[in-house]
């Protein structure tokens, strides 16, 4: 009888040490698909660089008083951010000079090359908004002019492509 409790012990915390590695593995697996996710795909050009291509894997859409912020960055310290009015429409934006209390801005953050503030006249094109629930996600492509925020010479242009989730996705 003494054998067959501890077999029966012995089994249990068997199942018990599968069933926690099951999940643990399930839970990476969620993990490394919202790392692997590709928000907005770059292609920067000008003051040295010539078609670098940068994904950007991490996004917020952060609602402020009567705009919103794009933040859509990546690990290695890329990112890239446009300040619009609210309620985000389907429609293209043109991009004013910079300026931190307006509207129709964007700024460029490039790892060992500074920031980078928007000009007149680049575009952010909202080309698809799709609600589902609480998820909402905005598709579209971008095409901005940018001047090095110290006025040294340097300017750059970034054309691509995003897609960005809003609110509770899965």
């Amino acid at each position: 009888m003494k054998k067959l409790i501890y077999n029966v012990f012995l089994l249990t915390i068997f199942i018990s040490f599968s069933a926690c590695s099951n999940s643990d593995d399930g839970e990476e697996e969620i993990m490394d698909e919202q790392l692997n996710t590709i928000f907005s795909t770059l292609t920067i050009d000008g003051a040295g660089f010539t078609n670098l291509k940068v994904d950007l894997n991490r996004a917020d859409v952060i609602t402020l008083e009567d705009r919103v912020r794009l933040d859509v960055r990546n690990d290695e310290g890329y990112r890239i951010t446009f300040t619009l009015p609210l309620p985000i429409e389907q429609k293209q934006y043109t991009m004013t000079v910079y300026n931190n209390t307006k509207d129709h801005i964007s700024s460029m953050s490039i790892p060992d090359s500074g920031i980078f503030l928007s000009k007149a006249g680049g575009t952010l094109d909202v080309e698809q908004i799709i609600e589902n629930g609480d998820c909402v996600t905005y598709r579209g492509k971008l095409n901005v002019e940018y001047d090095r925020q110290d006025n040294s010479p340097g300017d750059i242009t970034v054309t691509g492509d995003f897609e960005i989730l809003s609110g509770t996705c899965n």
